[in-house]
Formats: structure tokens, sequence, C-alpha cells
């Protein structure tokens, strides 16, 4: 791997960048006439259908169905759209003057239950609950302009079943009944909550339920229970006095105990059964939460305010806890328990919601808002994501700060109110914003995830609003005073939470994404996500960045595959906090790239590509090829450092480049890898093995002056990578030098010729490296030497007879020749040609003589084509042992020690290899002795005693 040194200005990557992002908007399809409309809560079937309840005029068409107003301000509507938010359908109830659908619930055969308000219904002009081709009419008992609560029921075919009405019995008014929110048990009960200040709670109109408020002048909050069939079951109230009490928003946890969230002003008495649990407001509007069970049995309950107006909106009971959310303004303590949370508004209202356990311990609030009395925000609902992450709804006025902590994530409103996302860990940690906004009002915004685990975001809008939440824009335009937009869009990139299915990117790529939403795949125990960058054909440097518009500590590594398990690179700080790593890419390979958090930090990044290229033997696999007595040059310059090179005594800082040579010529060799004629302060690194498992053979740093050689022995069979690197950081021009010189046989030189008769006959002396024999010192009589390159053999006849040399393996030019020598240390020029036929001064690969017993005979051999065995054998040259009387050794073989014992007295032991050199001369003197030869390695020697003057030659075998 290649630790990369340089520097790639910023601004050019910028400049030629496209932009990658790991959010992705899908559009947004929108409904409405030229009056108004508004959504509210919706529910999802057990196909990922969504229903959305609301109010319009004018008329609606969504899929092949149509809608129109029946009359007064509004009717009310149920819009109905598919997982991915296309529209398929919508249903209109209206009639009468003012009609409102404002909650729905689904049970699990997809039943669908309504419940709203409707308002001035007579004989004349009914509310109809039959949103099909039929009429149920509901009609007012009172006068006026008058609210009745209706609770209707569809099948899952959208077919009406039946409708029902809460009134005012004694038909005066105005007197309402307004319903604000429905939830279902598991056996298909209906559960409505909201207010009333004189109403009959039994939809039967043989039976009577009904009810005063406490003060009969301001308004109670109810809680209603009806049966699947809307048979009235049982009520339960918040009385106050002096002030309103109103139950904004139910839900059921897996227990089915009802969680109640509501406000009140001036007082209220939380327990709905015979006790009494009495609160008081610390200022205008308080909130409350109470816990009650399926049969409306309270359990608990607690409020919590301040000086100003809390305005609960909406309680979701989520995985992870219970969630209460809403407005205030002025200071407020947020916590209901004896604990303390005083938080102050920035503005007219702040946001915020509260978590708290099953049991109405508190956890915590969170709060956003903005500077300035015209500001103000407001939380319409909360959702935890596929991931765990929790997903705040809502709109704001203004400028608002969204990270609640010390941190800021400030933001700006385009109009009059924009619609906002917020994502936060269920701990309450910011990690992520997005807005919608155009000049007017945007209001109700609400998320839900579909089966793909997508965003589909339904709000109000109006007039011209850019619709798209991320760098993108989809202007759309309401048709009159508001209209409903219905968005689909992915704020995570689960794609690429795994290895498996990593994003590829490409140079000068930004990509923008965020951990948040990931799981953690390895390394740190942060959650991280992946991207994969493959080369184009070329060398490049490849310098992946997080030091722009990355908010969190980050760490990045480059893997060689998803296994994790080789970690090419990796880096944690290298600009601040942010990390910025670079690798080689080959050009070929696939590297994965993870993106995750110090520690266990995650949030949001800017990854950024740019490449650059480099030379192409900036890398061991891509090392250009030099030849034995070749000069190459280059320069290190543009190169890389190779932090992954084994170092072998020198260390390896600077940038590097790479060559190789194959000696192939199977002669032991000396080489020099010399780099002498450089401009710079050089090093020099030599490895056998391959680029995958390189092995140290040496290095060299200041070998001339500043410049460095190095020099080493092989085999004639190895390949061997070069590394042309720097002392320090030093880069700089080089010449790059490799010279070969075989290394010559041991009897190349006639000083060194074998005395073979030491040894015995028949002689064989095997793979002789014929190729790197050198030239000889002079020429005998007789024969010309001059060129010739070959080895030497010598022996004393030990009686008249004959001689005969062989080359095993011929090879190029082969020359076998005797001569005579006045003994055995002659020269070349003592030497004269033994003038017998079967033995000349030319080409021969084989030669034989007659020999004269006493004379000593030199052979010279040449082979010039490649090793060979070359054979010496006769008659009467010498025995292969020659034995004295009374003379023993042991142990023969041995691994160190032989014992020699005689009768007389051994004066000396001489030891010679089978080149016939001596390798061990010891004097004795006595009759007994031990010989070591532990220092000889393992093999064949000729053991030489002289005992009392007498000579004895004995083979010995060294284990």
């Amino acid at each position: 791997m290649k630790k990369i040194t340089k520097t790639v200005l910023l601004l050019q990557v910028l400049l030629v960048s496209s932009m990658v992002s790991a959010q992705e908007y899908f559009g947004t399809t929108t409904f409405g006439d030229m009056s108004i409309e508004n959504s509210f809560h919706s529910a999802v079937d057990s196909n990922g259908n969504i229903y959305t309840p609301g109010l319009y005029s004018g008329s609606i068409t969504l899929g092949p169905n149509t809608i129109n107003w029946a009359g007064g301000n509004a009717d009310g509507y149920l819009a109905i759209h598919d997982s991915d938010g296309n529209p398929t359908g919508v249903l209109g109830f209206g009639g009468g003057f003012d009609d409102v659908v404002i909650d729905v619930a689904i049970d699990a055969d997809d039943n669908i239950y309504l419940t709203g308000y409707f308002q001035g219904a007579n004989p004349n002009n009914p509310f109809d609950a039959d949103p099909g081709p039929d009429v149920f009419p509901l009609l007012q008992p009172a006068n006026g302009l008058s609210r009745d609560l209706f609770v209707i029921k569809l099948d899952s075919n959208k077919e009406f079943v039946w409708a029902k009405q809460i009134s005012n019995p004694a038909g005066f008014g105005p007197i309402n009944e307004d319903a604000q929110t429905i939830a279902l048990d598991s056996n298909g009960d209906i559960y409505i909550g909201g207010s009333f200040l004189y109403a009959d709670f039994d939809p039967d109109p043989n039976n009577d339920v009904t009810l005063f408020s406490a003060d009969s002048q301001t308004p109670d909050g109810f809680l209603l229970k009806l049966d699947s069939d809307g048979n009235y079951q049982w009520v339960k109230t918040h009385e106050g006095a002096g002030g309103i009490v109103e139950v904004e928003s139910i839900e059921f946890d897996a227990n089915e105990d009802l969680f109640v969230l509501g406000r009140f002003r001036n007082q209220v008495d939380l327990d709905t059964g015979t006790d009494v649990d009495n609160y008081i407001s610390n200022g205008t509007d308080d909130a409350f939460i109470t816990k009650v069970d399926i049969d409306g049995n309270y359990i608990w309950g607690q409020t919590f305010g301040g000086t100003g107006l809390e305005i609960p909106a909406t309680i979701k009971v989520l995985q992870s806890g219970i969630y209460a959310t809403g407005m205030f303004s002025g200071t407020v303590d947020l916590d209901p328990t004896a604990g303390e949370n005083n938080v102050t508004s920035n503005g007219d209202f702040d946001a915020f919601f509260s978590k708290f356990d099953t049991d109405g311990n508190y956890d915590y609030s969170y709060v956003t808002g903005g500077e300035g009395n015209e500001n103000l925000e407001n939380i319409f609902d909360i959702i935890e994501g596929p991931t765990g992450s929790l997903f705040i709804s809502g709109n704001f006025i203004g400028t608002s700060d969204f990270d609640s902590s010390s941190g800021e994530a400030i933001v700006t409103s385009n109009g009059n109110s924009d619609n906002f996302l917020v994502e936060l860990s269920t701990s309450g940690v910011y990690r992520n914003h997005w807005t919608i906004g155009g000049s007017s009002a945007e209001s109700n915004q609400q998320v839900l995830f579909n089966d793909n685990d997508q965003i589909i975001a339904i709000g109000a809008f109006q007039d011209s609003v850019d619709l798209n939440p991320f760098s993108g824009e989809d202007v759309q335009t309401s048709n009159g005073n508001r209209d409903i937009y219905v968005s689909r869009y992915s704020t995570i990139n689960t794609g690429n939470d795994s290895c498996e299915n990593a994003v590829a990117v490409s140079c000068g790529d930004v990509v923008n994404g965020e951990t948040v939403s990931d799981s953690d795949s390895g390394g740190n125990a942060a959650p991280d996500e992946f991207y994969t960058y493959t080369g184009n054909g070329t060398l490049e440097e490849v310098t992946i960045s997080l030091c722009n518009n990355t908010d969190f500590n980050s760490v990045l590594r480059v893997y060689e595959d998803c296994t994790l398990t080789n970690e090419i690179a990796m880096n944690d700080d290298s600009c601040g906090e942010q990390s910025e790593v670079s690798f080689v890419s080959d050009g070929i390979s696939t590297y994965y790239i993870m993106v995750e958090g110090f520690e266990s930090e995650a949030g949001n990044f800017s990854l950024e590509v740019s490449c650059e290229e480099l030379p192409e033997n900036d890398i061991c696999s891509g090392a250009l090829p030099i030849s034995c007595g070749e000069s190459i040059t280059g320069s290190t310059d543009d190169a890389t450092i190779d932090v992954d090179a084994p170092v072998c005594n020198t260390d390896i800082t600077a940038p590097g480049l790479w060559y190789t040579f194959t000696d192939d010529s199977g002669l032991v060799t000396d080489y020099t890898v010399s780099l002498c004629d450089s401009d710079y302060d050089t090093k020099v690194t030599v490895y056998t093995g391959d680029c995958g498992n390189l092995i140290c053979e040496t290095d060299n740093d200041d070998s001339c002056g500043l410049q460095s050689e190095a020099n080493f022995q092989g085999d004639g069979n190895t390949t061997y990578y070069i590394l042309v690197h720097g002392f320090g950081t030093n880069t700089g021009n080089f010449t790059l030098t490799v010279d070969c010189t075989p290394v010559p046989p041991a009897n190349d030189m006639i000083s060194n010729s074998i005395d073979v008769d030491e040894i015995g006959f028949p002689y064989s002396d095997a793979a002789v490296p014929m190729p790197a024999a050198t030239t000889e010192g002079g020429n005998p009589t007789g024969c010309n030497l001059q060129g010739a390159n070959g080895v030497w053999y010598n022996f004393v006849s030990n009686g008249d007879g004959e001689a005969t040399a062989s080359i095993v393996d011929p090879a190029g030019t082969s020359v076998v020749t005797f001569f005579e020598a006045p003994n055995e240390n002659a020269s070349e020029t003592d030497l004269t040609l033994v003038n017998q036929g079967t033995n000349q001064c030319s080409p021969a690969t084989s030669s034989s003589i007659t020999t004269t017993a006493g004379q000593a005979y030199y052979i010279f051999v040449v082979n010039t084509g490649g090793t060979t065995d070359i054979e010496i054998d006769g008659t009467l040259l010498s025995t292969s042992e020659n034995t004295i009387e009374g003379f023993t050794y042991f142990p023969n073989p041995t691994t160190g020690v032989v014992n020699l014992n005689a009768t007389e007295t051994i004066e000396r032991a001489t030891v010679y290899n089978l080149l016939g050199q001596k390798v061990i001369d010891q004097s004795i003197e006595n009759t007994k002795s031990e010989l070591s030869i532990s220092s000889l390695s393992a093999g064949t020697y000729i053991l030489k005693v002289v005992v009392n003057g007498e000579t004895g030659t004995y083979k010995i075998i060294k284990q």
C-alpha cells in the first residue's frame, strides 16, 4: 500500500466534481382546489396504503375519484395513496355548514374508522356519512352552528358500514362536541378523545348517557369507548372548572393501556374514576398526560406547564419510549415529576417533545426555537425510523435552531412558515434536518415510512414551494389558498449500510451521506456505510476526504474486499476531527471504503474523491524490467511512499519506484545494484519473493557518498524486486544500474586446480558452472589458450596406464586437453601439450592419453554453453584408498568428531574437499587423537594421514 504525500487542491476537485447523494428525492403529488385544504394524522393499512383525513372546499380528484364540496366553509375528505405516495382515491363527507374528518384508525382487518365533527346539518342539508352513492344522513338536534361528533366505519373495500353521532340532546346551542383523536384496541373497540360542554355519549337514540361539563360553562375533556359496531361501552371525563379541558391525542401501548395527552386551563381532575386527582395550571394552558387501562380505569396522571401557554399536539408510543409533542411560550418546567427542567421560549412559541417511560418517569425533553418574538415552532408529529432514529416534523417561522445541544443547526424560513423534519437519536442527540418552504405558509407536516424505508411526508402548503428537501428543486404552486402535498424521499442510504451493497464512486465525486441510520459492520463500535472505487486502467493515487461538511468525529478505512480482514489504509484525524485517507489504485482492482465514527460517533458527512495518475511502476506489481548490464534513468518526484514494503535494515520513508530483473542463467552470480549516478540522497532495497510476499535480500543507504549501491549474491534462478527510494523524504532523479557477474568455478584458475589423485579415481566433478569460467593467464607449449575460459584438474600417474576425461553435457564450445607438467604446482606456461592423437589442442568433448608412472598431468576443460559434469578415469592412475596397517578411524559417517588410532605415531591429519581444497590440517604427534570436522558442511571428504612417514588416504562422510 502506498502512503500519499501530495496535496490536491480542493478547488480543482470542486470544479470538476459531480454530486452523488445518499439522499434521494422521488417526487411529490399534490391536490387541492381554489379554496383551502388541510390534512391531519394519517393511518396505514396492512397493504401499505395511506389514509389521510382533512377538510376541503371546491373539488378534489385523486385517482379515479372526484369529490365535490356540498356547501358551507368546508367538507371532510379521506385521501388514499399507495405506499409510494401515488394517489389512488378519495372519499368525501359533507353537508350542512362545516364538516371535518379529523382522525382515522384502521383495525387488523383493514376496516376504517373515522372521527370528526359536522355542523349546521338539518333535514334540508344533512351531513352525509356515506361516501358512496347512497346517503346516510346525520342531523343535529340543536339549532345554530353547534358541532356534533361523528364516528364512521368503512370496510376494507372502503364501503360504508355504519355511522354514529354524539350530540347536544336538548336541541339548544351552539354547544360543541369536538372529537380530536381516535384509537382502536386489539378487539376492534373504538376510543375517541376530545372535549364537550353538554352531550349524550350513547349513540343509540333509545339510550341516554347525557353529561354536562363540571361548570356547565367551559368544556371538559372526555374519553369515549364504543365497540366495533358502534355500541356505547363507557365514557370517562376529565373535569375542569373555569377553563377548557381537552383530550388532544391518545395511543395504546403493547399492554393495551391507553396514554392520553391533553391540555387544561385553571384546573383539571385527571382521575377518570370516582376519586379525585386535581391539578392547577401554572399559566394560561398547561399540558397533562394520563394512563388508563382498557376499561378506562385511572392508573396515573401528571401535568406540566409554565407562566405562558402550552399547546400539546401528539402522544406516540414508540419502541424507545412514550413521546409527547407540542409547543410552548414563556418559561415552562417540562419535567412533570418531582424533578425540574425549566426552559424559556426564544420567541412566541418554541417546539418541544418530552420522553417518558411507560410508568410516567421523565427522561428528557428536546426543544427547538429561534430568536425574536415573531417566531413560532411546533412539533406536529414524531415517529421512529427503520434504523432506530427519531424523526420529528412540524413547522417554524423565522430563524430556528434545530440542535437543542450546545451545537447549532440554524435555519431561516422562506416565508410565513416552513415545514421541517429533524432526525435525532432516541437519546435526543441531533443528527440532521431538512426543510421545505416558499413565500407563504406550510403546516401540519407528518411523516410515515413505507415498506422500502422511504419517507412519505404529508402536509399543507400555500403558493409556490420547493418541495424537494435536498439540494435539488421541485417547485410546485397551490391551486388555491392552501393545498396538500404528499412527498416521497429517502434521508438514509440503507442500501450501502453493508459492504456487499457498497455504492460505487469515481474520481471527482462528492457524496453526501450520514451514518446515523446505519449499523456497525466492523472497525470501531460505530455505525458505518460503504463505497467502492474501481480503477480506470491506469495507476492512480486516490484520496478520500471527509474534511469538508462532515459534522462528527469520523474515521475512514479502505479494505481489499468485503471480508474486511485486509485493511489497506486507514485515517482518523487528518483534518481536525475529520479524516482523509489516500491509497494507490492499481487501475484494475476494486477497493472498499468504510465511513464510520471515532468510538461510537455518527453523523452527516460529505465524501470527496480525488485522483492523480501515478508512474506505472509506483507499486510493486507495476515494476518495470531491467536487465543485467542495463542502466535506466528515472525520477521519484511523482512517486508515493511504500509503507507496506518490508523494511530490511534501512527505513522506507520517501516515495519510491519499482524495478525487477530475473537471472535465469542457473549460475551463482554476484550482483551490484547501483544508484551512484543519482542527484539526490538515495536508498535502495532489494527483495525476492513476489509482490504479495516480499522477502528482504539486502539494502543500502550511502555506499557512494549520499548515493546507494547494494551488493549480493544469488543462485542464478531468482527474480528480484528493486525499490528505488530516498533518505528522509528526499526525491529526485536517479540512474539505476544492474551488473551481474557469475561466480567462476572453484578450479577456474590453474592455481586452484583440483588434485584428482588425492581424491581418487574414477572422479566426477558434478554440475560445474562452466559459462562462469574466466580467461587463462598464459599459454602452454603447443597449445594457445587465448580467449578460452575453462577449469583445471591435475594428477600424478601411479603407473604406466591410460587416462580419460569427458564432458557429460557438452554445450557451446567444448574442449578437453591433457598437458604434462613438471609438478603439481605448475602455471599455464609450465605446461606442454601431450602430443598424442587422442589429445589435441582443439574442440572435443572427450580426450584420452597414455600415462607414464610418476608424471604430473593437468587437464583443461572448456564448455561455454552450459553447466556440466566432468568425469576423469583411467588405469594405474591411483587407488581409491591407500591404507596404513594398524591405523583405524571411527565413527564414519560422523556428525562432528573422528577418532584416530594407530600402532605408531600419527604425525599429521589433513582433510580435503572433493575439489581438492585443503579444509583441515592438524599436527598430531600421538598414537591417538580426535579430529573435529563439525565446522564442515555435510558431504564426502578425503582424509589424508601420515603415520611414521607412511601416507594413507581415506574417505569420510560428514552428516
